[in-house]
């Protein structure tokens, strides 16, 4: 899961945090979110 690949990755920083940023805050950031939701590109 992806929970899971994030927790093993972190484990080489001396410290770590996620800090939530509305959308209407980060518009760039929704954007890009945005646009691979819609195309058919796959990751």
């Amino acid at each position: 899961s992806l929970y899971q690949l994030v927790k093993e990755r972190i484990q080489g920083f001396p410290s770590f945090a996620i800090t939530h940023i509305p959308r209407e805050k980060n518009q760039r950031a929704d954007s890009l979110a945005s646009e691979i939701l819609t195309s058919r590109v796959r990751l």
